[in-house]
C-alpha cells in the first residue's frame, strides 16, 4: 500500500509516522533522494521494522530523533547511508553507524553511544 506513494519530490518527511505504534509497511522502495528533513519520522513507531538499505540520504540535513522509541527497528539497515550532509541528528538515529561524528549530533552530549553512558 505504501509503495503507491510518490516521494521523489518530497523535501520533508518530518514526523510522517510519529506515534504510529502499529505501522509495519515496507518503505525500502521509497525515493527519498531529495528529502532534507527526516526529523522524528519514526519517533515512537514501536512496531516499525522495515529495511531501509536502499534509501539515498545524501541530501538529508536533519535526522534528529528519527528512530527515537522505534524499538523494533534494526539500525543495521542504515549502515550504508550517506550522512555527509547531516547537521542535526541524535544518537538514536546514528547508533550502529560506525562513521558518525560528534558534529552530526545535537545536543552534543547525546552523541556518545548508549553503552558508554
Amino acid at each position: 500500500m505504501m509503495s503507491i506513494f510518490s516521494t521523489g519530490n518530497c523535501m520533508t518527511i518530518r514526523t510522517m509516522f510519529q506515534d504510529a505504534k502499529s505501522f509495519k509497511s515496507d518503505l525500502n522502495g521509497w525515493n527519498v533522494e531529495k528529502v532534507t528533513d527526516m526529523t522524528a519520522m519514526f519517533h515512537l513507531a514501536s512496531s516499525f521494522a522495515s529495511d531501509l538499505l536502499s534509501w539515498s540520504t545524501g541530501n538529508c540535513t536533519n535526522m534528529y530523533a528519527m528512530f527515537g522509541g522505534a524499538s523494533s527497528f534494526n539500525r543495521g539497515t542504515i549502515r550504508n547511508w550517506d550522512l555527509s550532509s547531516i547537521t542535526g541528528s541524535s544518537v538514536d538515529t546514528l547508533e550502529g553507524k560506525q562513521d558518525y561524528t560528534r558534529e552530526q549530533c545535537m545536543p552534543l552530549d547525546q552523541c556518545m553511544p548508549l553503552h558508554f553512558k
